[in-house]
């Protein structure tokens, strides 16, 4: 007697089947692999702000780094390199915190006056971030393929990192 080879019909169905349930039960871990690079990079750009923020304020004791004006009110200080930072009511400013960790250049902070012009949009240097200053107290850094994502400082708080899950969204634009 001769016998076909090959899988029965049956044996096509389970395997269709199996694989069917693997892909639902992995596919939603992948999709939000997007996502948390996202917020990983939010993440990282919120340490470094944190960081220059932290190295500003140890420097503001340091009296050869303070740059004061004729009044004695002190308007920046000399960060690393050259770089002079401005101070607004005693801490870094918004504009070269940003400027301070790379995602804007020195001519952009110039050019564009930031601190003196509100809703002002400026993509960073690589193009991932947006940098949004509303006021002297109030900016976002918001992720620039989407905007769903970002990190929020207002007043003197460290930051809210606020994502398309969580939190109001509204605050990101």
């Amino acid at each position: 007697m001769r016998r076909n080879k090959g899988f029965t019909l049956i044996e096509l169905i389970v395997v269709i089947v199996i694989l069917g349930v693997l892909s639902v039960t992995a596919l939603p871990k992948f999709l939000n692999l997007g996502d948390e690079a996202r917020v990983a990079s939010l993440k990282s750009v919120k340490g470094s702000i944190a960081e220059v923020m932290n190295n500003v304020e140890a420097l503001l004791n340091v009296e050869s780094r303070v740059n004061s004006n004729a009044n004695g009110r002190v308007e920046s200080v000399t960060y690393s390199n050259g770089l002079d930072l401005a101070i607004f009511r005693n801490r870094l400013s918004y504009a070269d915190a940003c400027r301070a960790v790379g995602l804007l250049d020195f001519t952009q902070t110039q050019a564009g006056n930031i601190n003196g012009i509100p809703k002002k949009k400026h993509p960073s240097l690589d193009g991932n971030f947006i940098c949004l200053f509303e006021n002297q107290t109030t900016f976002v850094i918001s992720d620039a393929s989407n905007g769903n994502f970002c990190i929020r400082y207002s007043g003197n708080d460290s930051g809210t990192i606020y994502t398309d899950g969580e939190g109001d969204n509204s605050k990101c634009r």
